[in-house]
């Protein structure tokens, strides 16, 4: 019986490690980012929406940057579709 706890809080710890390597390699990608295109990927990961694919969460968020001017709408499809690269090395959502 004692070897579940453990194995458990073994299982934690790679799967924690696991996440903050793959935010890792998300923010070095995003470091190359132009500047609205990292906006867009920040505002993603700090606002996500639970259940949300990543294609409607980026549909979300970039029009709320569009309509208070921090994107310009000539720039946002092209800015959205970088900074969706970049969040999927989070792996968070799905390639889908």
């Amino acid at each position: 019986m004692k070897r579940l706890p453990a194995a458990a809080a073994a299982f934690c710890v790679v799967v924690s490690a696991a996440a903050r390597a793959d935010r890792a390699d998300g923010d070095k990608c995003a470091a190359s980012l132009t500047p609205q295109a990292r906006l867009i990927y920040d505002t993603a990961l700090a606002r996500p929406i639970e259940g949300a694919s990543l294609y409607d969460l980026l549909t979300e968020r970039v029009r709320t940057l569009v309509l208070t001017g921090k994107v310009g709408l000539f720039d946002a499809r092209p800015a959205a579709e970088t900074a969706a690269e970049c969040l999927r090395l989070v792996q968070i959502w799905p390639r889908g």
